[in-house]
């Protein structure tokens, strides 16, 4: 059985799916009890550590920063990769910095909280400030109050099919 994030999904048919989503959001309201709402503040103490590990070059320093930020079984779901684990997760920071020399993330605006979970517009930022790629992000955090799941989604949104229903656009 794979971690927390798993590698490819072998759902089953779309009613036991629709069971098993309910099942696991019963699963995830129990983790995180009411007296524990989710604020932007719960985010911004993994979410330091994480974004520091982007830009630090020393393995040693950058798994200690993963550490402070992520669940042991935490993973980062990109467009077509899925980063299992501090040791991964590093592996993907070195790449990273070699792909984006002198880079770093940034938040390019607010969090939007519900529950456990946030959404967030975020940025790769060149070495003179520079907005080299944009995205948005969406955190999960374990009950831990460490970052359990990212969900990483870079560029703009494509329009949407001329053949899906008109009552969908705008």
């Amino acid at each position: 059985m794979q971690g927390a994030c798993g590698r490819e999904p072998n759902r089953p048919p779309l009613g036991l799916w629709v069971l098993a989503r309910a099942a696991w959001s019963v699963i995830i309201r129990a983790r995180v009890s009411p007296s524990h709402r989710m604020d932007a503040e719960a985010f911004l103490r993994p979410l330091q550590p994480y974004m520091a590990a982007f830009v630090e070059r020393d393995v040693e320093r950058r798994l200690a920063l993963l550490a402070q930020a992520l669940a042991p079984d935490a993973c980062i779901r990109g467009p077509s990769r899925v980063f299992a684990g501090h040791a991964e997760i590093s592996a993907k920071i070195d790449g990273f910095q070699r792909n984006w020399p002198g880079c770093r993330l940034v938040l390019t605006g607010g969090l939007i909280t519900f529950e456990h979970t946030a959404h967030f517009p975020m940025a790769i930022s060149g070495p003179g400030g520079e907005v080299r790629a944009s995205g948005h992000s969406v955190v999960e955090l374990a009950s831990s109050g460490r970052v359990q799941r990212v969900l990483a989604y870079w560029g703009p949104h494509p329009p949407l099919p001329d053949h899906w229903p008109v009552a969908f656009q705008a």
